[in-house]
């Protein structure tokens, strides 16, 4: 095997999202962590204490806040919603989505 094939199917392997936690107990993770900090807090308000930390929370297991993916609607605060957040691995997000992980 080539080098540089093999260096790619190693990035391909430390890369790989099925080894990690799947996104909703991920979710569940950073939420409990924020209702230690924030109990209390309106979830509504996009700037509430409570929601961003949600959101860094998510970016620090691997995760960027978007709203852009159809699943995630306005029926429920954003930040509270594992479709809101998409992979910041862009060889995750490929997986992801041919895999539905």
């Amino acid at each position: 095997m080539k080098p540089i094939a093999r260096a790619v199917a190693l990035l391909a392997v430390i890369n790989l999202p099925g080894c990690s936690p799947s996104k909703a107990t991920d979710m569940t993770a950073c939420q409990n962590e924020a209702d230690r900090f924030f109990k209390g807090r309106q979830e509504g308000d996009m700037d509430d204490p409570r929601n961003r930390y949600i959101i860094e929370c998510m970016a620090a297991k691997g995760y960027d806040f978007d709203v852009y993916p159809a699943a995630c609607t306005d029926r429920h605060p954003f930040p509270t919603q594992p479709a809101c957040f998409v992979r910041s691995n862009w060889l995750a997000r490929m997986f992801e989505h041919f895999f539905g992980r």
